[in-house]
């Protein structure tokens, strides 16, 4: 199990992170978000500044999944969105292994997210547009390891994220925040078996 600590523009998320049998789980201080077997989202809670929002799928009238969630204020409010997107690596985690597995030769998708941003931590719609640019195996201590490239790009703003990841770990990201990975306790997960 991944453990480790980012900085993120010099504040430090403290973080573990693991597969299991129905999905994958990422905790730090910042978010708790559990996934399906996809990386589609099963349950989070985003916290900032003393304000929590807490939210998971739930059933819709219709048989479908939706997302649903109590703001700060108390209101609870649905969409049908299945991806939560915000500034932790854990979110950059689940929006690249929801368009592709490791290893995969080609991987591009436009995905609808709800993106929680401190300090209010309202609700949002978002687009973004998610692609593997490359992957790359380099020598570690542990052993070899696959690091690959994404591009996040918002559409509605140009604004691209550059995304180096190995497993269930960002090594690094351009954006706001700029994301560093300043310690790791053990090697990612690889998920080289996860169906996808």
């Amino acid at each position: 199990m991944p453990r480790g600590v980012y900085h993120l523009a010099g504040r430090p998320e403290a973080f573990s992170c693991a597969p299991g049998p129905a999905g994958w789980r990422y905790v730090s201080s910042a978010l708790d978000l559990a996934c399906d077997s996809g990386f589609g989202v099963v349950r989070f809670e985003v916290r900032a500044e003393g304000l929590t929002v807490r939210g998971g799928v739930v059933h819709s009238d219709d048989g479908g999944r939706v997302l649903g969630w109590t703001g700060t204020d108390g209101v609870s409010r649905h969409t049908d969105v299945l991806a939560v997107d915000g500034p932790s690596p854990g979110h950059l985690v689940a929006l690249c292994r929801m368009v592709a597995a490791p290893g995969e030769s080609t991987a591009r998708r436009a995905l609808t997210g709800l993106r929680f941003e401190p300090p209010s931590l309202g609700g949002l719609v978002v687009r973004r547009v998610v692609s593997r640019v490359s992957a790359q195996v380099h020598e570690a201590p542990a052993g070899d390891l696959l690091v690959e490239t994404w591009h996040v790009d918002d559409p509605d703003t140009g604004v691209r994220r550059e995304v180096h990841l190995a497993g269930d770990v960002v090594l690094a990201a351009t954006g706001d925040p700029a994301i560093e990975l300043a310690s790791l306790e053990s090697p990612p997960s690889p998920f080289t078996d996860r169906p996808h």
